[in-house]
């Protein structure tokens, strides 16, 4: 089947793109405005409110897009919802709760990590180029700068991660108030000498045939293509490895075979044994749970008079739009 489009159209339509700030009201046509709120799911994602005016009367539609979590690393916590007459709104955990603190999440990583350097184990971890990789690495330099972990190689093989965690460090406006004062203090919150970004193919093999301890992270963070599979292959027929999953892995995925626990799973094609430990750490998500969309939704006054719920499976979909 030939694709539907090629790298000619992209670029096309990339040179259509005009940038705009949070709050800038946007003229569409002369009856539609638009304008976007810091949603606060990973830098720059958004939540739009599309107002349309006819005959004296309008309709305001919210698109919740994908929703952040409050007291989260580097970015600041999500906008309050604008009153709208229709939502349409994401449920990725739409039937679920992190239940997990962002101390007791420290805790769990420490342990894993201590475990690693203890015993020069290898943990491969799955990560989202865009948002994940950087909350991690900037949870581990904090372990370290506490004194509650002995420094221990980390290996950021990702072009794609490389280009974005350097866009987050141009935009230090978004930051919350606790990132500003590390970034400030330190002159670069990604940087540490145990902190390794790796883009060359080269450097990518020689990690599969690194010893331990270290850490390596690389996309994709549902193992479905992208250099993490190599890591894998590499790592998951080895008991003492261990393998983090710290987002949401969607059905049919290998990331959500493995966290399922099947004791085999298909890497590349050929059924390859799973021995290596499985720890998720789910209380990493960025993604809003099951109470954050609902105090959202709540936020809303008045409320809306239809809600449509979108971007989750049928399950949790059903879920959440029964409670609303």
């Amino acid at each position: 089947m030939q694709p539907r489009y090629n790298t000619d159209d992209v670029r096309k339509l990339v040179r259509r793109f005009e940038g705009t700030r949070y709050g800038d009201l946007l003229k569409i046509s002369p009856r539609v405005t638009a304008f976007f709120h810091d949603a606060d799911h990973i830098l720059g994602s958004t939540a739009i409110r599309v107002k349309y005016t006819a005959r004296g009367n309008t309709t305001t539609v919210l698109f919740s897009g994908g929703l952040g979590r409050s007291n989260m690393p580097i970015l600041g916590d999500p906008e309050p919802p604008s009153p709208c007459d229709v939502l349409i709104l994401e449920s990725t955990y739409g039937d679920r709760l992190h239940n997990a603190d962002r101390k007791s999440m420290k805790q769990k990583a420490l342990k894993i990590l201590t475990y690693a350097k203890t015993h020069k184990r290898k943990i491969i971890v799955p990560g989202f180029a865009v948002g994940r990789i950087q909350d991690l690495v900037m949870r581990i330099k904090e372990l370290v700068s506490e004194g509650r972990l002995d420094p221990i190689p980390i290996y950021i093989d990702s072009p794609l991660a490389l280009r974005t965690t350097e866009i987050v460090r141009r935009h230090p406006e978004c930051y919350d108030e606790e990132t500003i004062k590390t970034f400030t203090s330190s002159g670069d919150l990604f940087a540490s000498r145990d902190i390794h970004f790796g883009s060359s193919p080269e450097e990518s093999i020689r990690l599969n045939k690194m010893k331990g301890p270290c850490v390596i992270i690389s996309a994709s963070g549902m193992c479905e293509g992208g250099r993490g599979v190599h890591h894998l292959k590499h790592a998951i027929q080895d008991e003492a490895n261990v393998i983090v999953f710290v987002g949401f892995q969607t059905q049919h995925t290998l990331g959500r075979k493995l966290v399922e626990g099947w004791d085999v799973v298909p890497i590349f094609g050929v059924s390859t044994p799973r021995r290596a430990q499985i720890v998720r750490l789910n209380g990493l998500s960025a993604h809003a749970d099951r109470n954050d969309l609902l105090a959202y939704v709540r936020a809303i006054n008045p409320l809306p008079t239809k809600s449509f719920i979108v971007h989750g499976e049928e399950k949790q979909a059903l879920s959440l739009g029964t409670t609303i």
